[in-house]
């Protein structure tokens, strides 16, 4: 556990076994397989920041265990698109509704005015390009030439830096994004040792709120944290390494527990 990575960001959870679950709820996982069903997993690094921690420690490297935390949050309007009702093709048995990160039980199917149920009158399922499979199964839904389909897609980009600094819930005590540092240890028994929020530690806002969780944790414990210099010069980064120093100061990395990378550690390409 010397090492034990607590790692900030959004993640598929549309493809994860229980959705719900998975929102500002730490997630202890020590496989690929385990992430997967906790949090889901995508290739899509961009928007679904977690995925590249998951990337590293189970597909490239062989680091366990790791602690994800998704901020991506589906009663959070900023973080999902409403999907407005369409006509879909009936095509041997089934529907292909090419909408992205589509939140399965949110999904709406229509014959006419007659609404189908999940289960008896269709199964859905994510395919490998993103949009969803319905499979129809009554009789009725079979022999339409096109069904009516709504439903909820998650959001990342509606994700910003507050969401990953989180808070405290002043009327239910809930707490979100890097306040969750501090239920680390009573849930796990285990304590933080590297504060990471990949594709977001190169904002400033971010990276003051990492280093300063990283000193008394549960008023006992330090940790260190990674922080990322953007290599874009219109976010105030380096685009040579003469100006790391100036982008390092930008970035108001001071803390003695935080330790600043620039440009990136690569695998292959």
């Amino acid at each position: 556990n010397a090492g034990l990575q607590v790692i900030f960001g959004t993640a598929p959870i549309h493809l994860a076994k229980d959705p719900a679950a998975a929102v500002n709820t730490p997630k202890l996982v020590y496989s690929y397989k385990e992430a997967v069903e906790a949090v889901g997993y995508s290739d899509d690094f961009e928007n679904f920041t977690l995925c590249q921690s998951i990337s590293a420690c189970f597909q490239v490297f062989n680091v366990a265990p790791i602690i994800l935390v998704n901020v991506l949050d589906p009663n959070k309007a900023a973080h999902v698109t409403q999907n407005q009702a369409e006509s879909c093709d009936v095509v041997d048995g089934v529907v292909l509704y090419a909408k992205k990160y589509v939140l399965l039980h949110t999904l709406a199917v229509k014959n006419g005015t007659a609404t189908l149920v999940a289960g008896s009158d269709y199964e859905a399922a994510h395919e490998d390009d993103g949009s969803v499979a319905i499979t129809l199964l009554s009789t009725a839904a079979k022999e339409a030439s096109s069904l009516t389909v709504s439903s909820t897609s998650l959001k990342p980009s509606g994700v910003t830096a507050a969401d990953i600094v989180g808070g405290v819930d002043a009327s239910t005590g809930k707490e979100t994004g890097l306040e969750l540092v501090r239920q680390i240890y009573p849930r796990f028994g285990m304590t933080p040792g590297i504060l990471l929020a990949p594709g977001w530690s190169h904002n400033p806002t971010v990276a003051a709120a990492l280093q300063a969780k990283t000193e008394g944790i549960n008023g006992n414990f330090d940790c260190v944290t990674y922080l990322d210099i953007s290599t874009d010069a219109e976010e105030d980064g380096a685009e040579v390494y003469t100006d790391v120093r100036t982008a390092k100061e930008a970035l108001g990395a001071t803390s003695p527990h935080a330790a600043v990378l620039w440009p990136m550690g690569a695998v292959g390409d």
